[in-house]
């Protein structure tokens, strides 16, 4: 029993220790080795352990790793990482000593790392070192290890991290596995490559990195928006390179991309990195690669990378500013006011829509960090908003560069003032509207529907990120300016700016009063200022440029269409030249009625030219002798012409290439004015051989003076007179050469007492009120003279046109065209009226008051320059001797008056302007006191006969008694003075005509007595 025992005891030993043996074998030999595979893969298969598929054979790590960054804006990145592991440090991972122990056994040494089947072995295990599983280990430290690699680009944010099933690296697809029951070449696991570091894990990680220490080339004082600064900046044009560092680790392979934000693309890479598309994109993506797979060393490796941007054109329906080279950048706007020339201003305003990188460099000025790795070709008005409400550049730098004095310098020329423009501090506008300006723009101008940017704060927009106005220069920013009061002439403007003709040279004397009263005359001038006139108001240092030019007209100016201000404008294309006009704020009207002294109108408002004519004869005796056989007349002539307005033929006048001259009918103090123009000229206008008034077959003395004329006050008065001395001159030769002409029916002709006195009044009196209530007067002044005629024909021969036995003979002349007929005609209608005319208590009466009176048809035209609405009309006035009188007038037209002026009646006949056509039916009155003045010869001859007959009767009879009586006592009577007197100087036109002779009685010797009998005194 005993044996037995003992050998039961032994056989239950031997099992024990062979079930132990088989619980703890495995610590000694793997299961795998068995089978194949790594032994330190307990509980698993592991494809077998070579070193020569390790790829880092100097680092514990090997891992394959991806970065693909993606810049959202300015202060996120978007980035996808994916760690391929093939072999990592297993010293950061925990394993305990008995695996490290097999993996010794399988050859693995202490400096390397765990390869990726042993990772997925022990992936889901603790090794009770620490709570966490060798995945969540690894999971740990490919955080930590990315947080480390970006941690010089920003911080961490939002990361999530998993397992992948693959790999793009270069755009090669690998994959990738965490499943250690399908790693192996073993244990059916189905693997197809023996390769205990294929396939890799890998771990993939979303995160979003917030960016550090990157402006993006875009500095601030304040107040920086810098995602929206850095894309309007993009759309404005900019390229901004914006740099970052990647890190990379020793026994590592970094694949890296970096894609742009969606409203930008990539131009240029830095750091050795390459431009390509990856995934279809329809962009470009930078892409680096960084192997560190060979590093012997355990530093890691820091790769600066650089990426310059620019705007994605189309991107959110918003296009990249384009702006041709040749696009108006600036609108200069200048109000030149001269209301008050004394103390003239300027309002300069300069709306920016847009400045060029060449002017931003020359003012020192930049919107971006001023290197070589960010360039902005322009700045548009909403970029200067952009900048202003970001505090990216002090708006001074902006100031202090224009160049406003330069342009008030070239205005003072462009306007003539006599001194330098002195401009006060330059300001930015806030709201153009607000301030005036008329356009939308200004430095706080606020976007509306016209911006589609997302704005769900509803934040005033002063400048647009999206849209079809994102950033444009259509709302411009304004540069405001006034100036200091200086002095400046609207007169030296068109001085400096007048062209040519024969206008010119009276401009250089022209005064403001003059210009005013030239206006108010009723002239408007049109002109054209070259092109050029502005040229000089724009530096050349500015990008092209139009400029307006508006000049507020003093008050006594306006132009032709009623504005009170003229508008100059230079724009960017052909250079034109520019029209201006000007008319006076209170123009004379010549539409107004002309009234004489007694009211009567003179001219009508329908004639443009008012030249009225008043012509007086005062004939204050008429006699006729009839034992002479002349009639004689004594007459005085007073002509005037009044100048009041006159239509003047512009077409007729050199007025020059540019300038016009515009009036419809000129004042006569437009004259006046004219003339005192020209008197202020250096040399006065001449018109040197005005001509004579001979014919060209005359040849008098007289012919051969010229007359000229000096268009001053002075010279018109000295013409005038020399003109009717002329006039007077030619009359007394030409009539003296009257008889020596064939056929001439003259006797003798003696004219050298009578004179034709010609002047001007209202040369002067030019007040400020332009009109034409006081003429210019030319008159022509005939003193009194005796007009003779002698006729030594028959009457009627004379009215049958037979002249064969006339002789005329003038004493004290006048008009030399009056003929003989309408003298003959009127002693021969005397003659008829004693014989047939009606005799009545008060005269005599032609025709009879029971016959039809007599009528006179007559028509005519005053016009004599049509094209100058020029008439002779005006009154004619016939002042008729006392005791003749016209009776029973009746005038169709109505233009006859009739008046009494000192006993005499006056005819007057006012001649109207144009045609007229009329008759006059009257009869003429001859009274007994006229008669009796005329013919008391007869009586008074008649009875001084019969006195005479008588008494020489009475004589005669005393006589006879005396010589009787002498006879009786021989003693001598004498005839004492006083009788003698009584016969002395006896004559009788009637009876003895003017050349009867007396015999001379006062002889001693007694004239021969006649004894004529009594029978020719019965």
């Amino acid at each position: 029993m005993a044996g037995m025992d003992e050998y039961n005891h032994r056989s239950q030993s031997v099992l024990i220790l062979l079930a132990a043996l088989l619980l703890t074998m495995h610590i000694f030999t793997p299961f795998a080795a068995a089978s194949g595979g790594m032994d330190s893969c307990d509980g698993g298969f592991c494809d077998d352990y070579d070193s020569n598929h390790d790829l880092t054979q100097n680092q514990e790590d090997w891992i394959n790793a991806t970065y693909d960054f993606k810049l959202v804006d300015t202060n996120t990145i978007e980035l996808d990482i994916v760690w391929a592991i093939h072999e990592f440090d297993r010293s950061k991972l925990d394993f305990n000593t008995q695996v490290n122990n097999e993996l010794a056994n399988d050859g693995i040494g202490p400096d390397d790392g765990a390869p990726a089947d042993l990772l997925r072995n022990y992936l889901d295990q603790n090794f009770g070192q620490n709570t966490q599983t060798v995945g969540e280990q690894l999971r740990d430290e490919f955080d930590s290890g990315i947080a480390t690699a970006l941690a010089a680009i920003g911080n961490v944010e939002d990361q999530t991290t998993a397992y992948a099933d693959e790999i793009n690296q270069g755009g090669q697809i690998h994959e990738c596995s965490s499943d250690s029951a399908t790693d192996s070449v073993y244990g059916s696991e189905g693997a197809a490559v023996n390769n205990a570091f294929q396939p890799p894990i890998c771990l993939s990680s979303t995160l979003e990195l917030n960016l550090i220490d990157t402006d993006f080339s875009i500095g601030s004082s304040g107040g920086l928006d810098l995602d929206k600064a850095f894309k309007g900046m993009l759309i404005m044009g900019a390229e901004i390179e914006t740099d970052f560092t990647l890190l990379t680790t020793p026994g590592s392979i970094g694949y890296y991309t970096f894609s742009p934000p969606d409203y930008a693309n990539i131009t240029q890479v830095g750091g050795g990195g390459t431009l390509g598309a990856i995934g279809g994109t329809d962009y470009a993506v930078g892409q680096w690669q960084v192997n560190l797979l060979d590093a012997t060393g355990d530093d890691d490796l820091q790769t600066p990378i650089s990426v310059k941007l620019e705007h994605r054109n189309g991107s959110d329906n918003t296009n990249t500013v384009f702006i041709p080279e040749d696009a108006k950048a600036i609108d200069i706007s200048v109000t030149l006011d001269l209301r008050d020339e004394s103390a003239a201003s300027i309002d300069f305003v300069a709306g920016i829509s847009h400045l060029d990188d060449d002017l931003m460099e020359e003012w020192g000025v930049s919107l971006l960090n001023i290197s070589d790795s960010a360039t902005l070709p322009l700045v548009t008005s909403d970029g200067i908003r952009l900048a202003y409400h970001n505090g990216i550049v002090p708006l001074d730098a902006f100031t202090d560069a224009f160049p406003i004095n330069d342009i008030a310098s070239g205005i003072s020329e462009a306007v003539g003032s006599a001194g330098l423009i002195t401009m006060n501090d330059m300001y930015w506008v806030d709201d153009g509207l607000a301030d005036g300006l008329g356009t939308s723009g200004g430095l706080n101008y606020t976007h509306g529907s016209d911006c589609t940017e997302d704005n769900p704060l509803s934040v005033d927009l002063h400048y647009c990120l999206q849209g079809p106005t994102a950033m444009s220069n259509e709302y411009p920013v304004f540069l405001r300016s006034t100036s200091q009061p200086f002095s400046a002439s609207l007169v030296q403007i068109l001085k400096d700016n007048f062209g040519t003709g024969d206008l010119a040279e009276y401009v250089d004397v022209i005064q403001e009063s003059d210009l005013r009263d030239l206006f108010n005359s009723g002239i408007s001038i049109e002109t054209v200022l070259p092109g050029d006139f502005l040229d000089s108001v724009i530096p050349d240092s500015l990008p092209p440029s139009e400029l307006t030019l508006e000049i507020i007209l003093p008050t006594w100016v306006k132009t032709i269409d009623g504005g009170d201000r003229l508008t100059f404008e230079k724009t960017l294309g052909e250079t034109n030249d520019m029209d201006i006009s000007l008319a006076g704020t209170d123009p004379y009207d010549w539409r107004t009625n002309i009234k004489d002294d007694d009211m009567n109108i003179i001219c009508t408002t329908l004639q443009r030219t008012c030249i009225t004519s008043n012509v007086e004869l005062d004939v204050s005796a008429f006699r006729i002798n009839e034992w002479s056989q002349s009639v004689s007349l004594d007459f005085a002539l007073d002509a005037e012409v009044s100048i009041y307005r006159v239509l003047i033929p512009l077409d007729e006048i050199d007025q020059g290439n540019t300038t016009r001259v515009n009036f419809e009918a000129a004042p006569v103090d437009l004259l006046r004015l004219g003339l005192d123009l020209a008197s202020r000229l250096a040399e006065p206008k001449t018109f040197d051989d005005v001509g004579n008034i001979c014919r060209e077959d005359q040849d008098y003395s007289v012919c051969e003076e010229n007359l000229s004329l000096v268009f001053t006050p002075e010279g018109l008065t000295e013409f005038s007179v020399d003109i009717g001395e002329m006039i007077t001159d030619y009359i007394h030769q030409s009539g003296a050469d009257i008889p020596n002409q064939e056929d001439s029916p003259f006797g003798r002709v003696d004219l050298s007492g009578f004179a034709i006195k010609t002047k001007v009044d209202g040369l002067s009196g030019l007040d400020q009120n332009i009109g034409d209530d006081e003429p210019i007067t030319l008159s022509v002044k005939i003193p009194e003279v005796e007009f003779k005629l002698d006729l030594s024909g028959d009457m009627g021969e004379l009215l049958e046109g037979n002249t064969s036995s006339l002789e005329l003979n003038f004493f004290a002349n006048a008009f030399r065209n009056l003929i003989v007929n309408p003298l003959a005609s009127a002693a021969e209608l005397l003659g008829s009226t004693l014989t047939n005319s009606i005799v009545s208590g008060s005269g005599i009466t032609y025709p009879g008051v029971e016959a039809e009176a007599t009528s006179i048809s007559f028509n005519g035209n005053t016009s004599i320059a049509e094209e100058m609405e020029l008439s002779l009309n005006g009154p004619v006035s016939v002042l008729l001797p006392r005791g003749i009188t016209i009776e029973d007038v009746e005038d169709t037209a109505g233009l006859l008056t009739i008046t009494n002026e000192g006993g005499r009646q006056k005819l007057t006949y006012n001649f109207p302007a144009g045609e007229y056509d009329d008759t006059i039916s009257f009869r003429i009155k001859v009274s007994w006191l006229y008669l009796l003045l005329q013919f008391w010869v007869y009586p008074t001859f008649i009875i001084a006969l019969l006195a005479l007959f008588i008494r020489r009767r009475r004589r005669k009879k005393r006589l006879k008694k005396a010589r009787k009586a002498a006879a009786q006592t021989g003693t001598k009577v004498a005839i004492g003075d006083s009788e003698f007197a009584d016969l002395r100087g006896f004559k009788s036109e009637g009876l003895h005509g003017e050349l009867q002779q007396f015999e001379d009685y006062s002889t001693d010797k007694a004239p021969p007595m006649i004894d004529l009998g009594d029978e020719r005194f019965d």
